[in-house]
């Protein structure tokens, strides 16, 4: 299988070269608050802040008997997303701002709401 760049096996610091991919990384570290603690994933994965919520949201969920369940409190959905949704709110210090009125909500689906019936047009 060849890509774009016409060769195979080719990996980013062959293609951008190596220069590059350090500044990126300077740039992706210098993007962290030193006092925040950065979280990784089982591969050492920087994670920003909204994929450390899907990885406790997916950590909070399983599929049990054909419906989606809620570790914390049991609660079952038919859909992964539901159950996504309502697992955020056992998520604790977690708050969504609204980028128009900077009102916080404790979960994203909550702000896509607010969103979608407050401030759309």
């Amino acid at each position: 299988n060849y890509g774009e760049y016409g060769t195979e096996n080719k990996n980013i610091a062959e293609i951008v070269g190596t220069e590059s991919i350090l500044d990126s990384l300077e740039e992706l570290a210098n993007s962290f608050d030193t006092n925040d603690d950065i979280l990784v994933d089982e591969n050492n994965i920087a994670l920003n802040k909204n994929q450390e919520i899907d990885l406790q949201v997916e950590q909070t969920i399983e599929k049990h008997e054909g419906l989606w369940k809620c570790k914390a409190c049991a609660k079952t959905a038919r859909t992964k997303q539901n159950i996504q949704a309502h697992a955020e709110t056992h998520i604790e210090g977690v708050s969504h701002p609204c980028h128009i009125c900077s009102k916080t909500f404790s979960t994203s689906h909550s702000l896509k709401t607010h969103i979608s019936k407050i401030h759309s047009e």
